[in-house]
């Protein structure tokens, strides 16, 4: 029995491990690949692996597009059976693992106004100002802002910020103002972090909320 046991633990470990491997949802996409992004990330690894016999980006391209091809093809015909074992044991993968770190993300800042003057009481990985951080900094509060960054809807962007106004009307009883804002910039490359450089961008999608009437 203890062995019968200890071989269905490793088929079911096995299974979750073969399901957590990057899909195909984008990595077959052409319009992806061909991304100025990607483009420059693939012009770096072709001149990283030019000892494999590489002439140019397009030869890497080609051959990195036959990899990605024939491992999708694979990956697919491994997992088909195993999804039906997953949503019967309840461990369905929800979200992209591997994904790649967003080049324009964006970071939430709360304001908020007893007088003229707006104070920060939030702003995205701020120790300072770090209001209601542990409800900000969930993960799954992270991966709207993720959402959001990645594809901008006010259907989503205005109950979210009015919520957000909300937690700030009452947790500052003096408020008479609420602001919430998104400040957008674009990733720096390493060469520029180890730099010390700092990334410069922009607020935008403010909304401004009378705190009285939030609360």
């Amino acid at each position: 029995m203890a062995h019968l046991r200890a071989a269905l633990i490793s088929l079911h470990i096995l299974a979750v491990l073969i399901l957590t491997l990057p899909s195909s949802r984008q990595m077959l996409r052409r319009e992806v690949w061909d991304r100025s992004s990607n483009q420059a990330a693939f012009a770096a690894l072709a001149d990283t692996f030019s000892w494999l016999g590489f002439e140019s980006t397009e030869d890497f391209d080609r051959w990195l597009w036959g990899v990605a091809t024939r491992y999708v093809h694979v990956r697919d015909t491994i997992s088909e059976p195993l999804v039906v074992y997953a949503d019967l044991a309840g461990v369905r993968q929800g979200w992209a693992m591997f994904s790649r770190p967003r080049e324009r993300p964006i970071q939430l800042q709360v304001d908020v106004a007893s007088s003229l003057r707006y104070q920060p009481i939030y702003q995205t990985g701020s120790r300072e100002h770090d209001f209601r951080s542990r409800t900000f900094r969930q993960y799954r509060f992270r991966k709207l802002t993720g959402r959001l960054a990645r594809h901008f809807d006010p259907v989503w962007y205005d109950p979210w910020s009015r919520w957000i106004a909300r937690q700030a009307a009452d947790g500052y009883p003096d408020a008479k103002r609420v602001r919430v804002r998104l400040y957008r910039h674009q990733t720096l490359p390493a060469e520029a972090v180890r730099a010390g450089e700092v990334p410069k961008g922009r607020f935008s999608d403010r909304r401004l909320y009378a705190a009285g009437e939030l609360r």
